[in-house]
């Protein structure tokens, strides 16, 4: 009878220590899935900021949105042309820190778009009157910023779909 007891003791030791270690192992894994559920809050708000400013920047630097807004402040192609390229390099500037929400494959590819972008703006005949810079720079069907402006902002639509 006292090793009856002994052994209802044991195991009742024994399932106490399991069920103590199994509480304390599941409320751990909770604490942490509530400091990143927390931490989450903070941070999903600043990658949806990031990743819709980005947008908005690519969007601003296409041609065909940048040209009609510096065109007014522009007579010469030559002027145009470096007008352009300064608000090209502000809009990146402006933007340089949403890099950090930002895969670094996706910011490569809107680095490189960007400086493609500045180099067909410089390879274009700046000679002309600065309407006629614009119609002939659109019209020019072999540049190669066009597609890779197009393919930087699918890599960022891409980026932050798959973080959810």
């Amino acid at each position: 009878m006292t090793q009856e007891i002994l052994t209802f003791i044991v195991i009742g030791l024994l399932a106490c220590v399991v069920l103590f270690y199994g509480l304390n192992t599941l409320l751990n894994k909770q604490n942490k899935s509530t400091k990143h559920e927390n931490g989450g809050n903070i941070t999903l708000p600043l990658l949806i900021q990031a990743h819709e400013r980005i947008t908005l920047f690519l969007e601003r630097i296409k041609p065909e949105n940048l040209f009609p807004r510096i065109l007014p402040l522009c007579e010469s192609g030559l002027e145009l042309q470096k007008m352009a390229i300064q608000e090209i390099r502000t809009e990146l500037n402006h933007n340089i820190a949403q890099q950090i929400y930002i895969k670094p494959a996706t910011w490569e590819k809107i680095e490189l778009a960007t400086q493609v972008l500045i180099s067909d703006i410089i390879g274009q005949s700046a000679t002309n009157e600065a309407k006629t810079f614009v119609i002939q720079y659109l019209s020019n069907e072999t540049l190669t910023s066009k597609e890779m402006l197009k393919k930087s902002l699918l890599a960022v639509k891409i980026d932050i779909q798959e973080k959810f």
